[in-house]
């Protein structure tokens, strides 16, 4: 089960790019921010991807054994932690030499080596738990890895949903809305992770 432990810090998108676009004054930055934020959301659900640094946590009752676990979250930044509640209900934690991880075409894998020992754990839903980091670098950071980098095809997606939302503020027709959502789609589509 993957939960999300800390939400992005910052959106996908700056307020301060999202206005500009909406070309709104300043003193309507609430209503942008919220038409922002149901943007960024309706962007990750329809591409699956993370699109802000956000981190979460896999848990498990059980070890995987020699297959690797699948983390469905993407782009993955790095795994923080690998911990684990031993037979007496102590947690205790993997060394990152125990364990590699790789990014998928569905996310990521993690796999233990082939000298780990996989102790025997306490009898707990969250037993086995993977503390990692997921989502694209926010603009204003310099990111080396090209992986990394939010795709101009999300960032315009999301510009352009924020605008409709912030420009038609209520129920709009199937014929108005249509256009808009078809081409965010579009976009997102040449991005999403089928899993």
């Amino acid at each position: 089960m993957l939960v999300k432990v800390k939400a992005a810090v910052s959106p996908a998108v700056s307020l301060a790019d999202a206005r500009q676009y909406c070309n709104a004054p300043a003193d309507d930055d609430a209503l942008v921010e919220r038409a922002l934020q149901a943007a960024v959301a309706y962007a990750e659900q329809h591409a699956q991807l993370v699109l802000a640094p956000t981190c979460f946590e896999w848990r498990a009752h059980w070890w995987p054994g020699g297959a690797e676990v699948v983390l469905p979250v993407a782009p993955l930044r790095e795994v923080a932690s690998v911990k684990y509640l031993d037979a007496g209900g102590v947690e205790r934690t993997v060394a990152p030499a125990d364990y590699t991880w790789r990014r998928t075409c569905e996310g990521a894998g993690l796999r233990f080596t082939t000298d780990f020992a996989f102790p025997p754990l306490a009898d707990a839903a969250d037993a086995v738990r993977i503390a990692l980091s997921a989502g694209f670098s926010l603009p204003a950071d310099e990111e080396s890895d090209p992986e990394l980098v939010l795709p101009p095809q999300a960032a315009m997606a999301v510009l352009m949903l924020t605008e409709h939302w912030y420009e038609y503020r209520g129920i709009v027709s199937e014929g108005t809305k249509a256009p808009l959502v078809l081409s965010a789609d579009a976009l997102l589509a040449q991005l999403r992770i089928y899993r």
